[in-house]
């Protein structure tokens, strides 16, 4: 049974549905998973995690130390000047690995894809919704790039927390 159809209109109105070679359905599946690896993997090398982190967390510092300075009416222009500067970094990280990555899709995307598919241009694959061959690349790779994005995230995390030192809390209270 072939999970993949492929429908088609015709001057009637009527819907035929047409089933599209599976090999098809996952040589773009294939592409656009790969495209989002090499995304997550380029991303990761252009922007090193921990170094976001840290920046992130620093800029989270910044904020709260000028809300203080602000509440008690200091000057906090020193703190701005910083936090401006971690945001302005931060954006050119963003922007570093986006020059590299999107060529890169639109490459797949504009002439890769139509190159290989483009018999099928008009034609839309029915999975939850009716999908082209470009969409269906399109909404593989986005989905594909957050599940993997969100995984690597948690993994960090739990890293981070086993690399943090262990804080205990004790509160002795003197029985009398």
């Amino acid at each position: 049974m072939n999970f993949f159809l492929l429908s088609t209109g015709n001057p009637g109105g009527a819907i035929a549905a047409i089933p599209l070679p599976t090999n098809i359905a996952i040589a773009i599946v294939m592409i656009a998973a790969a495209y989002a690896i090499l995304a997550i993997v380029l991303q990761r090398k252009i922007n090193h995690p921990s170094k976001m982190r840290e920046m992130q967390t620093r800029m989270n510092a910044l904020t709260k130390e000028m809300v203080e300075k602000m509440k008690k009416k200091e000057d906090y222009s020193h703190l701005q000047a910083e936090h401006t500067r971690l945001m302005g970094q931060t954006m050119k990280n963003t922007f570093k690995t986006m020059a590299v990555t999107l060529p890169i899709f639109a490459l797949l995307y504009y002439v890769m894809l139509p190159m290989g598919f483009g018999t099928f241009k008009g034609d839309t694959i029915n999975i939850i919704m009716p999908l082209t061959y470009q969409s269906l690349f399109f909404w593989t790779a986005f989905a594909i790039g957050m599940i993997v994005s969100m995984l690597l995230m948690a993994r960090d995390r739990r890293i981070e927390k086993k690399k943090a030192p262990a804080t205990v809390n004790v509160d002795f209270k003197a029985d009398n």
